[in-house]
């Protein structure tokens, strides 16, 4: 058989397989910054130590080797998670009223979350090296702007919405493909 046949039906196959899992209630999501890639890991595991979670701890988490620009993330939308899961959120928000639905936001973000009570979630990349350099801490936001937890990463599979994200921002650069670096 020709191998044109089976791209054809890989591609099928993997068409109905997105619009299953889309029709189920999973997004997919395009990875556009390195906010959650592990350069360096001894600091990520420290980070971790000082709130109580040892290495073993840190090994049971999702995703424990973090994700990085270009990399496809499935989401499944929930409001059941604990700490140490990856979960996206709304930021940068204006809202009319309570109702999240009045809410204007800037910005998805995508970070570990940290810390959580009844009304507010604390998160952070795990990015530990770069974030403290740039003096970027955790983040607390209202429970009511949690999307979804991170489920499965396809590595390098979003690189096509990474490009069109950069180029949309006027950075041509293959650090800014790769990286999400625009300088």
């Amino acid at each position: 058989m020709d191998y044109r046949i089976w791209i054809l039906i890989i591609a099928w196959i993997g068409i109905v397989f997105i619009l299953v899992l889309g029709y189920l209630g999973f997004d997919f999501i395009s990875v556009v910054s390195n906010s959650m890639k592990h350069e360096n890991e001894t600091l990520f595991v420290q980070f971790w130590e000082k709130r109580g979670c040892n290495l073993t701890c840190v090994r049971g988490f999702p995703l424990p080797g973090g994700f990085q620009g270009g990399d496809m993330l499935i989401q499944q939308r929930t409001s059941d998670y604990e700490v140490g899961d990856i979960l996206s959120y709304k930021t940068g928000c204006f809202c009319m009223g309570e109702d999240i639905e009045t809410c204007k936001c800037s910005d998805i973000i995508i970070h570990r979350l940290v810390d959580v009570n009844e009304t507010r979630a604390v998160f952070m990349g795990d990015n530990i090296e770069k974030l403290t350099k740039n003096d970027i801490s955790e983040e607390t936001i209202e429970k009511k702007f949690v999307i979804g937890k991170i489920i499965f990463k396809i590595p390098k599979l979003g690189l096509v919405r990474a490009l069109l994200n950069c180029w949309s921002t006027g950075c041509n650069s293959v650090d800014c493909i790769i990286n999400g670096n625009c300088g």
